[in-house]
Parts: C-alpha cells; structure tokens; sequence
C-alpha cells in the first residue's frame, strides 16, 4: 500500500494536501524511458541506456526543497540585536500581517494586487505600521543570490536573482541562511510569484523583523525556448512586508520601465 505525506511547503502557510510517496527510483526510471519513446528516440541506443537514471537524479536534486524544513533551517543561526519588547513586536506584526505585496500580473494566475489564484494569498494593503526608532542593527540586505528553479507548468527550468533586504527587530539570521531558505523554496516546482512570497514570509515569521523585502529577477525558459521566444525578456517579482525605507530611485525605475502614461520623465 502507498503511504501518504503532507508537502513540506505546507508549512509556511499553503494549503496543506495530502499527496502518495514519490514513485521508486526504477518508476521513475521506467517513466522517462517512455518519454523518449515519446520524443521519437530509441532509449536502448548507445547514448541514451543510462540517461533515465542521470535524468532521474538530476530531477531530484533539482526539487529537493521539499525535503527540506525551512523554518527549522533559518533558525539554526539567529542571534541577538536591539532591544525591543514583546509588545512593540505583537502591534507591528499584527499591523503587517497583510502587508504582503507581490507586483505584476503574469498569465500564471497572479492578480494584480498580488493574490494567486492557486493558493489565494493575500495581496498588498494600504497599510503600512509607523516605524519606530530602534537600536541594534540597520538595514540587512543580500543581493546577487542565484535562483535556479523548475516551472510548474512545463517542468523548464527559470533562473535568476534574488536580493533579499530586512530591518531587524531584536534578531539577525546568518547571512549564508538567506540564501539556503532562498533555495529551498527554488528547488521545488513554482511560479516565480508564489516562489517571491515564500521566501519573504518564511523569513518575517522566523526573523519578526521591522520589515522585509524580497526581489527576484528571473528568465524563463518556457518563454525563451518555446512559445513566444523572447530570450532576453526579464520577469521582476516583489514582496514586502511591515515597514522598510523605499529604495532610491524606485519609483523613477518603474515608471522608466513601463513608461509613464503622462509620457514625461520623472
């Protein structure tokens, strides 16, 4: 009998589902085989006899995220700043909680305001909390961290960047642990959108900072390979959650991306 788990990334607030155990190396194995069949090619030819079994590794290193528990993993390098109490902490989560705000709309399902329709997470609101002086640490922040990750739509790859920035409250998390949390959510089957809130989320409940921000700026295969190829077409995703200062310059790059509708510069 098959035995049934729950998603790993059920943990950081998707809707948890139960799903069978993976299939066995040798089904899976049996499984690509066919699919060469499928493409036309003789899986017995020299060149091909051990491919199922290269392919079939390389797709589970590419998804292992889901093995991986990231709460528990951003947790293991957590260190004390600043001086905050409880109180302060509660009012400005519970003012942040639906703060999140993932930008642009994308054919994948994702509304403008950020909410998918696959797992109907909250868009952005108007609502920010009225930051507070604070001591310990300033402004944290990650740039350059690579992102490699499957589409789930056509199992091709997309790959890019992610910055991830944050102002602490009372703790800081190893710098090498935002790029593991980065990881684990990439190395899972994703849209780029939901792959952005994972990661802010997963964060902002470990971390309870003053705010965070996460930017992934990804090209995908599926428009580059196929479909309407456009090679150099560049999809930019962003979360944020409580308060952060703005970026310099953010608001002249977006609308020098997009144009403005007034058509003068900013």
């Amino acid at each position: 009998r098959r035995r049934t788990r729950i998603s790993s990334y059920a943990r950081v607030g998707a809707r948890e589902h139960a799903s069978p155990m993976p299939p066995t190396q040798q089904e899976a194995e049996a499984a690509i085989r066919t699919l060469i069949e499928y493409m036309g090619d003789d899986p017995n030819r020299e060149g091909l006899k051990s491919s199922p079994r290269r392919s079939a590794k390389a797709l589970r290193f590419l998804t292992a995220g889901y093995e991986v528990d990231v709460e528990a993993l951003a947790s293991q390098a957590l260190f004390s700043v600043g001086e905050s109490s409880d109180e302060e902490l509660e009012e400005d989560h519970g003012a942040a909680a639906s703060g999140t705000a993932a930008n642009g709309t994308s054919s994948d399902g994702v509304a403008a305001n950020g909410t998918s329709a696959e797992n109907g997470t909250p868009g952005v609101s108007s609502v920010v909390p009225v930051p507070r002086p604070m001591q310990g640490s300033g402004l944290v922040e990650v740039s350059g961290i690579e992102i490699y990750s499957l589409c789930e739509h056509h199992l091709l790859p997309f790959f890019g960047t992610c910055r991830i920035a944050y102002l602490p409250s009372r703790k800081v998390v190893g710098l090498s642990k935002l790029a593991r949390v980065a990881n684990a959510f990439a190395r899972r089957l994703q849209i780029q959108e939901r792959l952005t809130q994972q990661i802010a989320e997963s964060l902002w409940k470990v971390l309870q900072p003053r705010g965070i921000r996460v930017v992934l700026e990804c090209t995908h295969m599926c428009m580059s390979m196929r479909g309407v190829q456009q090679p150099r077409a560049v999809t930019a995703t962003r979360t944020e959650l409580g308060w952060l200062p703005p970026e310099p310059g953010a608001y002249n790059r977006g609308w020098e991306q997009v144009g403005c509708p007034c058509g003068a510069r900013h």
